[in-house]
């Protein structure tokens, strides 16, 4: 039977709908907790070696788990191991000892690890703008799998919907400013989000559309939505005329949103 970690991850779905990389988590290997194995190797009443049947499992890399040796009429042979990924990976005579008719016996203490130790990690790749997952970096291959693991990959999160009148931001603006907008109407079903108000909401730019691929974030709801395409129905021209009259017939807001609607896109892969 092979203990080993994983060396691949083949990813047979690549999910949907995720806006940020998904937690990932392994199931842990099932192999027994179990000391090493030692057998001593006799020569003319001392030992010559000790050879490692089995190297355990468990075992904390770095740890020196005592050997015991049984004594002979003359003098007790010693010993040392040291421990690699998770086993006794070498065994060092400190003393032959003297005396000895047979081969004694030799026992090491058990591991002190458990099975949780030993998990492998691994990283989802999310691809922004298809929102799904692309592949799984393993990050950690783990030890002691006898099977492939089980792979559970966290759901998208589920999508906030956004509040009319409040404001939504979105980050790294064309001019370095930070893009706000003001929720005009929100449609869940056709996930068509309409603006009003775009500026700037830290005097650092001017006028703009929000950007197909960025995110806008509302400040009430906290809910994120990607956009996925934008629409302009006038130019600016025509909107900075339209405001004009606007606010000179009072601030009238019956007219449709000037600054047209934009799409976006509610989920994330895993």
């Amino acid at each position: 039977m092979s203990l080993q970690g994983i060396t691949s991850i083949t990813l047979t779905d690549s999910g949907d709908l995720y806006t940020t990389v998904p937690s990932i988590t392994f199931s842990a290997p099932t192999t027994a907790k179990k000391p090493a194995r030692l057998i001593a190797i006799l020569n003319g009443g001392s030992l010559n070696q000790i050879n490692i049947d089995s190297g355990g499992s468990y075992y904390e890399d770095g740890s020196t788990p005592a050997i015991t040796i049984a004594s002979s009429v003359g003098t007790t042979a010693t010993a040392t191991a040291t421990v690699l990924n998770g086993r006794v990976n070498s065994v060092t005579l400190t003393d032959s000892g003297q005396g000895y008719m047979t081969p004694p016996a030799v026992t090491i203490l058990g591991p002190s690890g458990n099975a949780s130790d030993f998990v492998a990690v691994g990283y989802p790749n999310l691809d922004s703008a298809t929102s799904k997952l692309t592949s799984i970096t393993i990050v950690d291959s783990g030890d002691f799998y006898t099977s492939a693991p089980s792979i559970l990959i966290s759901d998208p999160q589920l999508f906030q919907p956004f509040l009319v009148g409040e404001y939504v931001n979105q980050d790294s603006a064309s001019d370095g400013g930070i893009l706000t907008a003001e929720v005009a109407a929100y449609n869940d079903s056709s996930e068509i989000l309409s603006l009003i108000h775009v500026g700037s909401a830290n005097n650092l730019g001017s006028f703009a559309l929000p950007s197909t691929g960025k995110y806008l974030t509302g400040q009430n709801s906290g809910a994120t939505a990607k956009i996925v395409s934008s629409t302009q129905k006038d130019t600016v021209d025509q909107q900075n005329f339209e405001f004009a009259t606007e606010i000179e017939d009072f601030l009238d807001f019956s007219e449709g949103n000037p600054f047209g609607e934009i799409s976006k896109s509610t989920g994330l892969s895993s």
